[in-house]
């Protein structure tokens, strides 16, 4: 989406009298909107953990907690606790945490033989050799329910790459030493079956993670049968690849960032665009961006931060470089300026949560790394947006704790630019 250029004059006026107030030593921090707003977010997750499934339903099936969901409350609740000083929000999300490690921890191959998995449109127990259990071990189950037709804990028979590996070490490093044996196991599953987890990108030589490791009984003889299908397609995703990267930095496999930094530079960098696509998709040797979902923008905001993350770690101006350029990308093409009696209101890729969230995160992270304020700007402008829609509620944002958890992320992370502000005055 192009913007029109009354917003353009909108939004560049907006700068002008932001970075002019900083200039004259006006505010020194940001307004209590952004903590207020971060509390709310974070007392709704607080009081809303189904008491049953000891995590929070997902919106789509009320009967089933999901990790993606799950994992990405626990850490920003951790951190929301950091932020203020709170107790009550770091207590809430290691109560999440160990009912996840309790229920749906692929770490014991004896536990999980008595476990209910939901696979081929049926509920069943699955048997693992070996060999196949060590390449799951260290997983979680995408997803579970207290109960489903007639059978009590039924797991998702699937491990999602980002929801189920990368964002539980993600929430498990936000407690210091806490859960240093879980993320031990969770770590070696980076390194097992790599020829089908990690596989090279068509004819490159340049690999990424699969999707989704998934699971079933194609055979009918007990055993677990493990493919590597996310809705049907056999894809890499830089989404999930790129989030991996402060993970592998954090957990001292620096080689493996940097690697997947330059898969998504040399497989997943679309020069005719200018940005980067969305998916490798293996059945047709070709990366792309999926419009119907609209997805360009935020893909491109998370790549971007990935990339800067390896620049921070190593120096190499190749990775700052591409990800200003994505950035700056998503400013051009995906940004949405609303005027407002308030003010200036931003919106990414398209006006849901889900985009913008993304974009507002890593807008705060570029102008931590580049201190420019265009970056500055559009991360408050995007965030004001997302608190409006606490107002009027947009896909069911009162009772979706996806959206409430996306809009915790941005508001923390607008919060974390509070010391950047008050160092430059």
């Amino acid at each position: 989406m192009k913007r029109k250029p009354l917003f353009v004059i909108a939004v560049l006026t907006a700068l002008v009298m932001f970075t002019s107030s900083l200039a004259l030593g006006a505010p020194t921090s940001l307004p209590n909107k952004y903590m207020n707003a971060a509390r709310i977010m974070g007392d709704w997750l607080v009081d809303n953990i189904d008491p049953a499934l000891g995590s929070w339903v997902s919106p789509w099936d009320t009967g089933k907690t999901d990790a993606t969901t799950s994992f990405h409350g626990i850490k920003q609740l951790a951190i929301l606790s950091d932020i203020t000083g709170d107790s009550i929000y770091r207590d809430a999300a290691r109560r999440v945490a160990d009912s996840w490690i309790d229920k749906a921890f692929i770490g014991s191959r004896d536990e999980i033989r008595d476990w209910n998995w939901a696979y081929d449109n049926k509920v069943g127990k699955l048997d693992w050799t070996d060999e196949d259990y060590h390449k799951v071990q260290g997983g979680f189950a995408s997803g579970f329910w207290a109960e489903k037709d007639g059978h009590a804990w039924v797991r998702s028979a699937d491990t999602p790459f980002c929801a189920s590996i990368v964002k539980p070490v993600e929430a498990f490093l936000q407690f210091e030493d806490e859960y240093d044996d879980v993320i031990t196991v969770i770590a070696g599953w980076f390194s097992t079956d790599l020829e089908n987890k990690r596989p090279c990108s068509g004819e490159s030589s340049f690999p990424a993670y699969m999707t989704c490791q998934a699971y079933s009984d194609t055979d009918g003889d007990g055993f677990a049968d493990i493919d590597y299908v996310h809705w049907g397609s056999r894809r890499q995703s830089a989404c999930m690849n790129s989030r991996s990267i402060p993970v592998f930095l954090e957990l001292g496999m620096k080689d493996e960032a940097i690697g997947i930094a330059d898969w998504l530079i040399d497989v997943m960098w679309n020069d005719e665009k200018g940005r980067f696509d969305a998916v490798y998709d293996f059945d047709t040797g070709a990366s792309f961006c999926m419009k119907e979902s609209g997805d360009e923008g935020c893909v491109n905001a998370q790549v971007a931060s990935g990339l800067l993350t390896v620049y921070e770690a190593t120096g190499d101006r190749k990775y700052f470089d591409y990800a200003i350029t994505a950035l700056d990308w998503v400013i051009d093409h995906e940004t949405a300026p609303v005027v407002t009696e308030s003010g200036v209101r931003v919106y990414f890729t398209k006006p849901a949560v889900y985009g913008t969230h993304q974009v507002v995160t890593t807008m705060a992270h570029a102008y931590r790394v580049t201190g420019r304020a265009n970056y500055l700007v559009y991360a408050i402008a995007g965030a004001d947006w997302l608190m409006d829609q606490m107002e009027t509620p947009f896909e069911g944002y009162e009772n979706n704790p996806w959206s409430v958890i996306e809009t915790l992320e941005a508001m923390e992370a607008v919060l974390s630019l509070d010391a950047v502000i008050g160092a430059q005055n």
